[in-house]
């Protein structure tokens, strides 16, 4: 809960003290860059949360993942599973953070693994990584994973290997809330 208020804190911190400075500053910030297949992923980011455009009313994983990561290629089959089970009221957008892969490798990755969720590698998403490194204080350690409840409020980061019954159990808990 800790790591929350203090995602939400840095989030608020942020836009606060980009108000500060001598030109007007926006209250909110927009990402926008494209999936593997072209589709635009449109995220705006205020003091209440992340925006997913594309995925309103969905609870989100934002998962980001490195091709080599041994862990991250670990944890592959149990979130395609996740997808499966809960598709209806959630998706994962998975963003690939280490050495950037052309859309050809990027493409053959996803259909070797069977990937069955959004996945993004683009030099368009590095704004919106640096952000989330800057908001979340998050390191750079991969797998690391956010998950957001349908309004776009972080309940829960996952830093490293996690097991999939605490993902589900985390899910059920903010779809019960619904």
């Amino acid at each position: 809960m800790k790591k929350i208020q203090l995602f939400l804190f840095s989030i608020a911190l942020i836009i606060s003290s980009s108000l500060m400075a001598q030109e007007p500053a926006p209250t909110s910030y927009d990402f926008s860059f494209p999936d593997s297949n072209g589709k635009q992923i449109n995220i705006t980011a205020s003091e209440a949360g992340l925006d997913f455009k594309e995925a309103k009313g969905k609870v989100i994983l934002l998962n980001f993942f490195g091709k080599k990561c041994p862990p991250c290629l670990m944890e592959i089959p149990h979130l395609i599973e996740i997808q499966d089970d809960y598709k209806k009221d959630f998706e994962i957008i998975a963003l690939q953070v280490q050495k950037p892969m052309s859309p050809e490798e990027l493409n053959a990755f996803i259909k070797e693994k069977k990937l069955n969720y959004q996945v993004a590698d683009h030099p368009d998403m590095q704004d919106f990584t640096g952000f989330i490194m800057s908001a979340a204080q998050w390191k750079g350690m991969i797998p690391f994973m956010i998950l957001f409840d349908q309004k776009g409020v972080v309940r829960q980061m996952y830093s490293g290997m996690v097991a999939q019954s605490q993902i589900r159990s985390d899910i059920d808990a903010i779809l019960a809330k619904k």
